[in-house]
């Protein structure tokens, strides 16, 4: 059966009698795990302190590096 709106679930059930009572319960979905995310023990994410950086974004020169050598010509 499917619900929409609700997890999905699947297993399979051994009959061995004329007749069984089958408890569902529906849940809905919960977040998506990721394996690019730190997650606790529970396997829950754990946000990161500081957002990650904007990869629209070009990083700043160090101003304590020494400048780039340049190809002289010859």
């Amino acid at each position: 059966m499917i619900a929409k709106g609700y997890q999905t679930y699947g297993e399979d059930y051994k009959i061995d009698r004329p007749s069984i009572a089958i408890e569902v319960k529906m849940k809905r979905p919960g977040a998506q795990y990721s394996i690019y995310e730190a997650h606790d023990n529970s396997g829950a994410a754990v946000k990161p302190a500081t957002p990650p950086a904007d990869s629209t974004t070009k990083p700043k020169a160090d101003a304590t590096a020494p400048p780039a050598a340049q190809p002289q010509p010859n």
